[in-house]
């Protein structure tokens, strides 16, 4: 949850990077230079954490609507083991009440049923 938190992080060199990483550092100039393969794994692990930080200011995760906006993706909204996690798209539409009277539930109902 804190990407500044050390104790929250994994390892350095326990990060996937991508299977090209994984096949260069099983060469032998990489091999035989472990000093610089802790350092590439230490530079790669900050600059993720500061990406993660970046993105924690940029986004309010607490912001209740976010995680709703995923019903509105296609393969969620058509797929019958997604309907137990987002059960209809009202609780959306609660939260963004100029987009259409949130009193009128024929309507909602007619949307809902798409």
């Amino acid at each position: 949850k804190n990407p500044s938190d050390e104790n929250q992080l994994l390892k350095a060199s326990t990060v996937y990077l991508g299977v090209t990483v994984l096949n260069r550092v099983k060469t032998d100039s990489v091999t035989k230079r472990p000093d610089l393969l802790n350092e590439f794994y230490n530079r790669s692990t900050d600059f993720l954490k500061v990406n993660c930080l970046k993105i924690i200011k940029r986004y309010d995760f607490s912001n209740p609507i976010l995680p709703l906006l995923n019903a509105l993706n296609p393969s969620v909204a058509l797929s019958t083991s997604k309907r137990d996690i987002y059960l209809s798209i009202y609780n959306l539409m609660q939260y963004l009440p100029r987009m259409m009277n949130i009193d009128d539930t024929n309507i909602i109902q007619t949307i809902d049923d798409q």
